[in-house]
Order: structure tokens, then sequence, then C-alpha cells
């Protein structure tokens, strides 16, 4: 499977932000050369291997070991992408419920495999499902618990939090979210 280097790309930028450049330096020297190669040089849009992004996660976890590293990486991400004035404005005005539902359409435009499913969906709550992607750590499903808690919170929900109600790392048949939130900001 390959994602966008976005994603690597953004989790290098956090990890040298939060806790310096030696951190990240170290995380690197643990990595193999294309993940160094691709975090120097590499353009967010360009497809690469999912194992490099896993690759990095596994390696900044053992590296950082600070509790919901993965979940902080996550939502950093989501912020960086919605960073922009004007898509911060249109997220407001989106409902949490519609960023997650536009998010699920735009799947494949940053992955070449699975599909992000909602299964159940009110005004406060959206299950999530992630299928069709091959085996990866748990790390990997931490990044997308802050991911969706932080798109939530950036379309206005109030108290936003994602849950990884299962997950097949950790012997579950499938990776189901539950997000919620208690209201609209504003």
């Amino acid at each position: 499977m390959n994602v966008k280097a976005q994603a690597l790309i953004n989790a290098a930028h956090y990890i040298e932000g939060a806790y310096g450049r030696d951190v990240l330096a170290e995380i690197l020297g643990a990595c193999s050369s294309g993940v160094r190669d691709r975090c120097a040089t590499g353009i967010a849009i360009e497809w690469h291997p999912l194992a490099e992004l896993t690759e990095f996660l596994v390696a900044m976890e053992r590296v950082v070991a600070v509790p919901a590293i993965g979940e902080k990486v996550g939502a950093a991400g989501a912020r960086a992408n919605t960073r922009g004035v004007m898509l911060r404005i249109a997220m407001l005005l989106a409902r949490p419920e519609n960023a997650l539902k536009r998010a699920a359409t735009m799947w494949r435009q940053f992955n070449d495999e699975g599909q992000l499913v909602l299964r159940k969906a009110d005004d406060r709550f959206i299950e999530v499902e992630i299928t069709g992607l091959p085996a990866t750590p748990r790390i990997f499903c931490d990044t997308i618990t802050g991911w969706a808690r932080e798109l939530v919170t950036s379309a206005g929900g109030k108290n936003a939090t994602a849950v990884h109600e299962a997950c097949r790392a950790s012997g579950g048949a499938r990776c189901l979210w539950d997000v919620r939130w208690s209201g609209i900001v504003g």
C-alpha cells in the first residue's frame, strides 16, 4: 500500500517542533535510508510505501516514549492540513459529521488502498471504520485517532473525543473508531 508523503513529513515536522532536532535525528537514525531520504527530500503529494510511515512511527514511539504520541502526531497532521485561514473558516462552517463524511470521500486521494467508512452517524456521534488496509502496527491507528478528534474539533465540535474501539493490530476483527462531540462551538 502507498500513502502520500504528507503524513510522514507532517510527523517529522511535529517531532522536530515539539521535541527538537536531536530527537528527530535519533528517530531517523533508527530508520532505513529510504525513510531518512523521504523526510529530507520528499514532497507531500508524492506516493510512498505505507511501510515507511509505519517504520517512522514505530521508531518515534520507541524514542519519544510519551503517552499517546501517535494521537498527538495524528492531531498535528490534521491541524497542518486545515491551517489555512479560509480552510479553517470553511471547517467551522461545516458540521463535524460533514467534515468526516468529506474525509471519507477523500480517503483514496491520500491512500491508494482501503476505505474510510462511516458506519453510524447522528448530530454528535460517528462510528468510523477503516477497511481494506494491510496489517499495520497499532501506532498507525493511534494517528488516525488523533486525526479524527482534531478534524471534528476543527469543524466546530466541542469536547471532541475519538476512541479506537476495535483494532486489527490488537487482535480485533476490524479497525473501528467511536468519534463524539458534545455540541457545536458558537
